[in-house]
């Protein structure tokens, strides 16, 4: 046997003799199996770089844990600098957690047990009067550790899996007993608020019109919800009916710049205020219209955006320098 394999020999033989302390002295400042693992896996190469520089082997195990305390620095400067770490309490209620990549590592801590996102959406429930947690994935991995972050893993769930947590132990939680309305989504939420505002919008006196975007018995009518004021449904030019923005909802879908809808105003009025929700998808020409008068009548209204996005709004026949630009550029695809 040459040197150089008696040598590698002789490390592996001392690396495995002290291997149970070196990772007791990691898990001093690392708790979770996978970070010792990892630093253990650094403090082996470390070591082996080094080995020729060490000339009592009698003293390797001490040896090896000063490599492993810079390892482990190491290994927590490096999670400190690039892993994204958010923790959070939940003592009661519920929460439906979304975490892009970019916050894989976020926690829910609840009585017992935290549950810890590996990229993924869940669903979680805490008891107030006992502490006892339910969680759903609805998609990616969940771990569950004991008591907080550091804690050693418990149990790792997947996609479709419901498990819970209660006097102090891991339990399934049958299919049965997860409520699917307990977690809406984002959409569902979304959705519940625009219709309560809707309710809201439509108690306000001075309303003339609001056109919700839902689509009636005629689908070449655009109708107004308020029906106090005279003012009639709108007729719709090309546009067709889509999918809006959340389930459930709908929307027109304004393509070519034949499509539009015809509304009309009776009366004159001195202030007149406009609301626009909208999606943009792209901006092909110089001005893109949102609300014009038909014709070029004094005192037309119009408001429109131009080719970066940015929104106008002015009369006809007032001056120039008092047609100004409101607002911020509309970004497209939101």
């Amino acid at each position: 046997m040459d040197d150089a394999n008696a040598a590698h020999e002789a490390f592996i033989m001392l690396l495995l003799l002290h291997e149970a302390g070196i990772r007791a002295f990691i898990r001093t400042v690392v708790h979770r199996a996978e970070d010792v693992d990892e630093v253990m896996q650094a403090v082996g190469l470390v070591a082996w770089r080094k080995f020729d520089s060490l000339t009592d082997r009698e003293g390797f195990g001490r040896w090896a844990c000063v490599i492993a305390r810079y390892e482990t620095l190491r290994f927590l400067r490096t999670r400190a600098r690039d892993r994204f770490v958010l923790d959070t309490d939940l003592a009661a209620g519920r929460a439906r957690a979304i975490v892009p990549p970019t916050a894989r590592g976020f926690t829910v801590v609840t009585r017992g047990v935290a549950y810890e996102d590996v990229g993924t959406e869940f669903g979680l429930s805490v008891d107030g009067a006992t502490g006892a947690s339910q969680m759903h994935v609805f998609d990616g991995q969940v771990n569950l550790r004991r008591g907080d972050v550091e804690g050693p893993l418990l149990r790792r769930a997947f996609a479709g899996d419901s498990v819970g947590f209660r006097d102090g132990q891991v339990v399934e939680v049958p299919e049965m007993e997860m409520d699917p309305g307990a977690f809406p989504s984002p959409g569902t939420i979304g959705h519940q608020r625009w219709a309560s505002r809707r309710t809201e919008r439509l108690a306000d006196p001075g309303l003339l019109a609001w056109f919700p975007f839902e689509r009636g018995d005629n689908p070449s009518l655009l109708v107004n919800a308020v029906r106090e004021h005279g003012l009639l449904d709108g007729r719709i030019v090309g546009a067709h009916w889509a999918t809006g923005r959340w389930p459930g909802k709908q929307a027109l879908w304004f393509d070519r710049d034949s499509d539009f809808v015809e509304i009309e105003i009776p009366g004159e009025h001195a202030e007149l205020t406009v609301a626009v929700w909208l999606k943009v998808d792209r901006f092909e020409r110089e001005f893109s219209a949102i609300l014009n008068s038909n014709g070029a009548e004094e005192g037309g209204y119009h408001l429109q955006m131009n080719r970066h996005g940015l929104p106008r709004g002015g009369l006809l026949g007032v001056e120039r320098p008092n047609q100004r630009w409101v607002g911020h550029p509309v970004p497209t695809g939101k």
